[in-house]
């Protein structure tokens, strides 16, 4: 009965992955828009079109500000062009979140639409730091049910770039369904959460290993890939981090509390 119903699971969220990637119109970690390889000299003739573009995408996507303060061609090497690879400009942008500026990597191609020539975004990072949030207020969830109430979440798994075709309302659950079933190694283990605790804080736990065990549960019942490092210091090195200090400090302890191979 138990196989039946985990052989029942496993249609069902096939079922629910087919009509994510139907819907989200996404595949997720593989643009579907392929490059018309422009030559530097074509893509140069755009240059006064990258700001805007990349500006109004970013402002059409997700309603923020983004100031371009870096573009070159990618792909030039110093005795001309690589012709093996793909021409793109390669653009940072600045996006503002609250009192922070932070920069962000954007891929800018270009394809001809009804003769004429266009730049577009295919991909960016800034997708990724969208995901970071909602994977940490995810884990945050589970972390609140432990007996532990000072830490800090990080998830250290969202440094890549990421199709711009790829909506933003993907949940963190549809996320780890897909990462988990991609075919992709590499892919596949990219949820990985960093949990720093102060060590009174570890000292509150009579068995480390169990204080997860809801999400070990669900990630079991799902098969679904993921990676919890504990990371645990002592008090007053724990309020630096906590502050912002990007001073190195010796841990205390390194445990790999969450480690689920689906």
């Amino acid at each position: 009965m138990k196989h039946l119903r985990k052989l029942l699971s496993n249609i069902m969220m096939g079922v629910m992955l087919l009509g994510l990637f139907c819907f989200t119109g996404c595949s997720f970690f593989k643009s579907t828009n392929e490059s018309q390889g422009f030559s530097p000299i074509r893509l140069e003739k755009l240059e006064d079109t990258v700001d805007t573009v990349v500006e109004e995408y970013f402002m059409e996507k997700y309603g923020v500000e983004a100031t371009v303060t870096y573009k070159n061609v990618a792909g030039n090497v110093f005795l001309g062009p690589d012709p093996s690879s793909v021409q793109y400009y390669n653009v940072t942008v600045n996006i503002a979140d609250g009192d922070i500026d932070n920069e962000y990597n954007v891929e800018v191609h270009g394809r001809e639409t009804e003769g004429t020539d266009e730049l577009y975004v295919k991909c960016e990072s800034y997708y990724g730091q969208i995901i970071k949030r909602r994977m940490e207020e995810w884990l945050n969830d589970y972390v609140m049910q432990t007996v532990f109430t000072d830490y800090l979440i990080d998830f250290t798994g969202a440094t890549q770039r990421f199709p711009a075709e790829c909506k933003i309302e993907l949940t963190a659950e549809e996320i780890i369904s897909i990462t988990s079933n991609s075919e992709s190694a590499t892919v596949a283990s990219s949820i990985y959460f960093i949990l720093t605790l102060p060590k009174s804080e570890y000292e509150k736990s009579k068995d480390i290993s169990n204080e997860l065990e809801k999400l070990a549960f669900y990630l079991e019942e799902n098969d679904y890939t993921i990676t919890v490092k504990l990371y645990v210091y002592d008090d007053d090195d724990y309020k630096q981090i906590k502050a912002g200090s990007n001073s190195h400090f010796e841990l205390i302890e390194s445990i790999e509390l969450i480690a689920y191979k689906g």
